[in-house]
Formats: structure tokens, sequence, C-alpha cells
């Protein structure tokens, strides 16, 4: 009787140890993913910035062709596709920052170094 008691209580500890192991490793994953995102974030918000200086550019080289009557038509085209693109990546940057903002919540439990 005395080995059954011990063994149940062994496979207990077993049990207990598998499972704050198990719980580290999901804490761990979810750190990762989170720091992840984060820097994900930051190189989007960096692509944007270069993205807005770039059409911007664009944008000045099309009125000085049009001031010299060349024909602007495909980089109107072009603009208006970036426009477009720009818009999209509006839309996406809001839900990375929801994700983001829902992330940072669960990151409030996690402890930092």
């Amino acid at each position: 009787m005395a080995l059954s008691a011990r063994a149940s209580s062994i496979g207990g500890v077993l049990i207990l140890v598998l499972g704050l192991l198990s719980l580290a490793l999901v804490l761990a994953a979810a750190v990762f993913a989170i720091r992840r995102g984060i820097a994900l974030y930051g190189q989007v918000r960096a692509s944007v910035a270069a993205m807005g200086d770039a059409t911007r550019a664009v944008s000045y080289a099309t009125a000085a062709l049009a001031t010299l009557g060349l024909d602007t038509s495909p980089l109107d085209r072009s603009l208006a596709r970036l426009a477009a693109s720009r818009a999209q990546l509006r839309v996406l940057l809001a839900a990375l920052a929801d994700a983001r903002a829902a992330a940072g919540r669960l990151g409030d439990v996690v402890p930092r170094k």
C-alpha cells in the first residue's frame, strides 16, 4: 500500500512539472510572437514613411513633366495604383495596431527582465 501511495505522489509531481513546463513554453512562444510582431510593426511604419517620400518625389516629377508638355499618363496610372496600395497598407496597419494593442494587454501579465 505504501508503494502505491508513493507512486501516486511521484505521478502527481510529474504531472505538475510537465504542466509547468508546458505553461513556460506557451508563455515563451507568446513573448516571442509579441516581440516579432512589434518588430514587424516598426518595419512597416518605416516602409510607409519611405513610400510617402517616394510618392511625393514622383508627384513632383509628374508635375515637372506636365509643365514640359510630356505625356504623364503612365505615371498617373502608376500613382493611382500606388495610392490604392497605400490605402490597403493603411488598413493593414490599423489591423496590426489592433492586434498589437490586444497583445499588449497580454504583455502586462508576462514579467519583464
